[in-house]
């Protein structure tokens, strides 16, 4: 019996060589719960700056992706993370007709020279991933490869898969700035950029960021933030004044249809209340509100701006 326990104790460190594993952290920034899968599995979901983990062979190769927003179950028309375990490769594969959501890569190790930096890409356009999936991969080599492959040799390494990094998914072309009374400086915005039920909405400086792309449209419409499931919502008792808040975006919400004019006015549809800047003040940080329209109030003017902030 000592024998055979001597010779599993000598064994030991090579057993754990063979069935080394790689924990994977799986992390959800999208303004919404998403799924995640890969080979066409469901690995589990994950509500919004929630994260699971999930562990896979030391060797393991395949995709890590979300079927949100327009991606699927299979992989098509999803922004994956590749891993080739056999070379300890990671990289990102974007499709440019279908781009799902941002996605990022981050080894759990410190970074050497080149070796194990992050891998990224937030757009169908980035640097960061490639266009269609590699069918050839070098062997080990001394050198890093070069990007958009990535590489971070060592056994039981895991990562950090991020979605949507930025916060947000792809935003629509045709998301805008949102100024009051056409001030080139300041803009409607998420306070915190924090993209969750019940935020409040703000003026602060103009930083073309996604707390500041908006989706709307003249005549009746509805106020979406770019990339979310969120709009501006006008509260239960909007006459009170109310602060201006996000809430999910609810077909045929009275509080949430507006109606802008081609005075620049935008008022609540079917009421006398208008979209206003609080005490007319463009301090960073001053909640919007609700409050009875008065005609070329320069508090309840809002011009768009497709143009890149300053």
């Amino acid at each position: 019996m000592r024998l055979i326990a001597s010779i599993i104790t000598a064994l030991l460190p090579f057993l754990s060589f063979v069935n080394a594993n790689r924990i994977f952290t799986i992390e959800n920034h999208c303004p919404s719960t998403i799924k995640v899968f890969s080979g066409g599995q469901l690995r589990g979901s994950i509500a919004p700056r929630r994260s699971i983990s999930k562990t896979f062979p030391d060797d393991w190769s395949g995709f890590i992706y979300t079927d949100a927003n327009g991606g699927s179950a299979k992989g098509s028309k999803s922004t994956k993370a590749g891993f080739f375990g056999e070379t300890d490769y990671y990289y990102i594969v974007k499709d440019r007709k279908g781009f799902n959501a941002g996605v990022s890569v981050v080894p759990k190790a410190t970074p050497t020279g080149a070796f194990c930096g992050p891998a990224e890409c937030n757009s169908s356009t980035c640097s960061g991933g490639f266009g269609s999936t590699p069918t050839r991969f070098p062997g080990p080599e001394n050198t890093a490869p070069v990007a958009p492959l990535f590489a971070c040799p060592g056994r039981r390494i895991g990562y950090t898969v991020t979605f949507c990094p930025s916060g947000t998914f792809p935003i629509p072309k045709n998301a805008v700035s949102l100024r009051p009374n056409g001030d080139d400086l300041k803009c409607v915005n998420v306070h915190g950029d924090n993209f969750t039920e019940g935020s409040s909405i703000e003026v602060a400086d103009c930083k073309d960021t996604p707390s500041q792309k908006w989706i709307l449209k003249r005549g009746q419409t509805t106020i979406q933030l770019g990339g979310t499931p969120f709009c501006l919502d006008a509260g239960s008792k909007p006459e009170n004044p109310s602060g201006i808040r996000l809430s999910a975006c609810t077909k045929g919400s009275s509080s949430q249809t507006w109606k802008y004019d081609e005075d620049d006015e935008i008022s609540l549809d079917g009421t006398n209340l208008c979209l206003d800047l609080t005490n007319g003040s463009v301090d960073n940080g001053n909640q919007l509100q609700t409050n009875p329209c008065n005609y070329q109030n320069k508090n309840q003017l809002w011009k768009i701006n497709l143009r890149r902030s300053p």
